[in-house]
């Protein structure tokens, strides 16, 4: 079988290189992969992870993709992560300034890719209502596809607030 992501792979890898960044990326462990899907991480997702977990999280403009490691954190002690959780989103990555960005496991279209939000730590506390959890959380692709593509080429919205703007315009 072929890797799914294989083309988002080299070009997350060339814009790393762009940086003078060498990060390596392999199979993830059979222990990191259980906890993926113990969390319902679909299918989609952990095919990437299963073949080209990055050893450290990764920055391309001022955007993290997360390895297994740091996703566990950020779901469980991590605010806004342990907090969205128990709505069905799961973090796959930060933002320079701590925001998550966040498969919804709920939103998974035909083609097993999940929707991926960004979720602000500003506005969700643990005493948050679950409709003001989600007024700080908002879509920023259809796909987990989508969002390495976007995020390989520096395109990935950072500030939630100016996601928010746009939103509410």
């Amino acid at each position: 079988m072929s890797f799914e992501y294989a083309q988002e792979l080299q070009a997350i890898r060339d814009a790393l290189e762009k940086q003078d960044v060498e990060v390596d990326f392999g199979p993830a462990s059979e222990a990191d992969m259980d906890y993926l899907r113990s969390m319902g991480y679909p299918e989609s997702v952990c095919q990437f992870y299963e073949e080209a977990e990055p050893e450290r999280w990764i920055e391309i403009n001022e955007a993290r993709l997360d390895p297994i490691s740091e996703m566990r954190i950020e779901n469980e002690q991590a605010v806004s992560g342990y907090i969205i959780v128990p709505l069905g989103y799961r973090v796959i990555g930060t933002t320079i300034t701590g925001d998550a960005y966040c498969i919804d496991i709920n939103a998974v279209g035909p083609d097993g890719q999940p929707a991926v939000f960004l979720a602000t730590h500003d506005e969700i506390y643990e005493d948050s209502t679950e409709e003001e959890i989600r007024a700080g959380i908002i879509q920023i692709s259809s796909s987990f596809r989508e969002f390495l593509g976007a995020f390989a080429e520096g395109k990935l919205t950072v500030d939630f607030y100016d996601l928010k703007e746009d939103r509410d315009a």
